[in-house]
């Protein structure tokens, strides 16, 4: 089963309450898991007492997250005081379910690694705690040349409980290698792309058994490029009902933000109890992005693609598309 987790990120102290709401009112709407993000409160002289609140008071199983400004996060501070703080929430009365920890920051410190490992499990851990950690890799500039090497790293951390992969997308096509890379996982793995071309690996990272997938509480929350909402997920696109077996289906244009496609084939397949979704699936200008987009939508393995709908700009591109395919088509 793949979660469905809210991220929320806390500006301030004062926020603290609103925060605790927003995650009550997610959970509702579907959420399984909340994702804290701690950037900016850790940084306050009195974070860390507003930080064992959210953890005393969370509605769900929570992952505390402090992100570094380098993978796209705001925290500001020393790596030293960052670790510590990680280290006093995985050993207070209330840790999390999860620590989320960059890689480049594992690898780069024995004495950071030591002090996560007091405050998560693993198999030489002698106190009695539920925290696991996430190792992650965040990369904005687009897909990153080391992929596979990094997923490779953080399989072989006996420490990670989680890996997390993220990058920006630069066509929906990069969803299709983060689909093989969950598919061929070797342990609990989280596969996103970021940005308006990422949106369909959020939505299907159940079909190929993502841990999970972020949300937003609403547009205006996100915690990183693309982010869909909680509500979107879990109503639009049926979240917690894909799977394995679910076909996929699709609306193909540029832009597609407006399309009500996927708000009216997904009632209708609900409708009629069908196993599909319908998906966003953005493909720029052009003949060669539209070919290599469908095309490989079309022969991939696992993903079980059934059809689509076609719009602006590219009308005209699958007339091409389906001769060359070898299509009949009627005057």
């Amino acid at each position: 089963m793949s979660f469905l987790c809210v991220s929320i990120f806390i500006d301030s102290i004062d926020d603290v309450p609103f925060a605790l709401d927003r995650a009550k009112a997610a959970v509702e709407a579907g959420a399984r898991l909340v994702e804290w993000r701690l950037d900016a409160l850790a940084e306050e002289s009195d974070g860390l007492a507003s930080i064992q609140r959210l953890l005393a008071e969370t509605p769900a199983p929570c992952i505390a997250t402090i992100r570094a400004e380098n993978e796209g996060g705001t925290w500001a501070g020393s790596e030293q005081d960052r670790i510590s703080l990680l280290e006093a929430i995985g050993t207070g009365d209330h840790p999390p379910a999860y620590i989320d920890l960059e890689l480049r920051a594992w690898q780069r410190s024995a004495n950071l690694r030591q002090k996560v490992r007091l405050a998560i499990d693993h198999e030489a851990q002698i106190r009695d705690i539920s925290t696991r950690l996430i190792l992650s890799s965040h990369e904005f500039g687009g897909r990153p040349a080391d992929l596979l090497s990094r997923v490779a790293d953080i399989a072989g951390e006996d420490a990670c409980a989680v890996g997390k992969i993220v990058f920006m997308a630069r066509s929906a096509r990069d969803c299709l290698e983060l689909f093989d890379l969950l598919a061929a996982r070797p342990k609990p793995l989280i596969a996103l792309a970021m940005g308006e071309f990422g949106t369909v690996s959020r939505i299907l990272a159940p079909k190929f058994g993502g841990f999970l997938t972020f949300a937003a509480f609403d547009p205006a929350a996100g915690t990183a490029p693309g982010q869909t909402t909680v509500s979107e997920l879990s109503g639009t696109y049926r979240f917690g009902r894909i799977g394995r077996r679910t076909r996929v289906y699709g609306v193909v244009g540029h832009p597609i933000g407006h399309s009500l496609g996927p708000v009216v084939h997904n009632a209708g397949f609900e409708a009629v109890d069908h196993d599909g979704v319908y998906v966003p699936i953005p493909v720029v200008a052009g003949w060669e992005s539209f070919k290599a987009t469908v095309g490989e939508f079309v022969d991939h393995r696992g993903l079980d693609f059934s059809g689509c709908s076609v719009t602006l700009p590219h009308k005209e591109n699958l007339l091409r598309f389906a001769r060359e395919s070898g299509a009949e088509i009627d005057p």
